[in-house]
């Protein structure tokens, strides 16, 4: 099928030199290339043009198959764009493109080529065999060597940010996230000792400002980790001092007198002194494994106080439950005035009845009503006997809502006599 290019535009009569070859009008000969010769060989960038003169007496008619076709008139020209973006199915990536000549059958050629990039500008030192490198563009793609660095130089008028997104080739791998202000510089190390290493591996980023992405790749290196703990034995390393989280200063004495000068300090550095050798290595470890379980001590005191929220809350729980049962309470102790009132009564009318006697028919019948009364408080009798043992019931649930209280109270305060007497907080 042939594809008729869009961009085709025919152009107004041009006055020419009748020299009938080709010549470029734009930068290097490349971006844009005049043709008076028919049939022609021409190179032209991805994203060029050119411009076809006809300074013949015929029409030229020509077509590439598959791409385009087109024709111009005699002292006419035509303009042809290669486009490579925006260009839907029509684009003319780099290789050789062939025009037939409808007339005569000639063919001319039209190579595209992709347009030169320069390298990435970088300036490479490597000493003791750690090779670090400068760079002045962003994103990048440079090689360094363990323990080695990149100083990225920003030359733009916009802040630029490196964040790393992830590494191959190495299961221990820092991370870094470095903001290189406008005009500025930034060095990232990559030490392979420490508290945070970076071994030998592909270490991808990208530049969140411009949405570019780099790669930094790091081989190994072929010297001694202890050449660089050795240059460390004047004192602890920052990266010691940063994971401890403690600024304080530790002196490291390598060769003991016989009779160390007596230093007096105060806080935590009142201790008494150490004769022995120090080894830094051994020290280090130590204070990664201190360090450890300081981390380890914190995470368990977190819980802890989470544990302690937790219970608290449940006290209160309890504690609002225990205030619904005094209030429970104080209903029963008003139910038992109640009981109490009518046994009174109970016993007020049987007082009675012993004191009419049976002198009178009225009377007796008075009484007898008066016993018919006193056989009916048998349901009175049966509404205590149930109030009673609701009253013992509510009794005793109270008693234990209040003994799980005490309970969840006492778990409380022994957590507290831990972290108190036991962690010292």
């Amino acid at each position: 099928m042939i594809k008729t290019i869009t961009a085709l535009m025919v152009l107004t009569l041009i006055a020419t030199v009748s020299t009938h070859n080709a010549y470029a009008i734009e930068g290097d000969g490349t971006s844009h290339v005049e043709v008076d010769e028919y049939p022609f060989n021409i190179t032209i960038l991805e994203g060029g043009s050119m411009t076809l003169h006809n300074n013949g007496e015929n029409t030229i008619n020509f077509v590439a198959h598959g791409w385009f076709e087109g024709s111009v008139p005699a002292n006419d020209a035509i303009a042809l764009e290669f486009p490579i973006v925006n260009c839907g199915t029509t684009c003319f990536g780099a290789g050789t493109y062939y025009i037939n000549d409808l007339n005569g059958g000639d063919f001319s050629t039209i190579t595209i080529e992709k347009p030169y990039v320069a390298p990435t500008p970088t300036y490479q030192t490597t000493k003791d065999g750690i090779t670090t490198v400068d760079v002045f563009t962003i994103p990048f793609d440079v090689t360094i060597t363990e323990n080695g660095s990149v100083t990225i130089h920003n030359t733009d008028s916009v802040d630029h940010v490196v964040s790393h997104t992830g590494t191959t080739g190495t299961a221990k791998s820092g991370t870094f996230y470095k903001v290189i202000p406008t005009q500025q510089q930034v060095t990232i190390e990559f030490p392979i000792t420490g508290n945070t290493i970076y071994e030998s591996g592909v270490y991808a980023f990208e530049d969140t400002v411009t949405g570019k992405s780099g790669s930094i790749t790091i081989l190994p290196w072929s010297g001694s980790k202890q050449v660089i703990q050795d240059d460390t034995v004047t004192g602890i390393s920052q990266g010691i001092v940063e994971q401890v989280g403690i600024q304080e200063s530790i002196v490291v004495v390598l060769t003991p007198e016989p009779t160390p000068e007596l230093i007096v300090n105060e806080g935590i550095y009142n201790v008494a002194n150490y004769d022995g050798d120090v080894d830094l290595i051994t020290m280090q470890t130590q204070l990664a494994e201190v360090t450890a379980q300081f981390n380890e001590s914190i995470t368990k005191l977190a819980e802890q106080k989470i544990a302690i929220e937790n219970h608290s809350t449940t006290v209160q729980s309890l504690n609002t439950q225990i205030g619904s049962l005094n209030a429970t309470s104080t209903e029963v102790s008003t139910l038992e005035q109640t009981v109490l009132s009518l046994q009174l009564e109970k016993d007020t009318l049987n007082a009675q009845i012993l004191t009419l006697g049976n002198t009178t028919a009225i009377q007796q019948t008075t009484i007898e009503q008066l016993n018919a009364q006193v056989n009916d408080t048998s349901i009175l009798d049966g509404k205590i006997t149930n109030l009673e043992a609701q009253v013992v019931s509510l009794t005793s649930e109270r008693d234990q809502w209040k003994q799980l209280a005490n309970n969840w109270y006492a778990v409380a305060m022994e957590q507290l006599n831990v972290m108190i007497n036991v962690l010292g907080l």
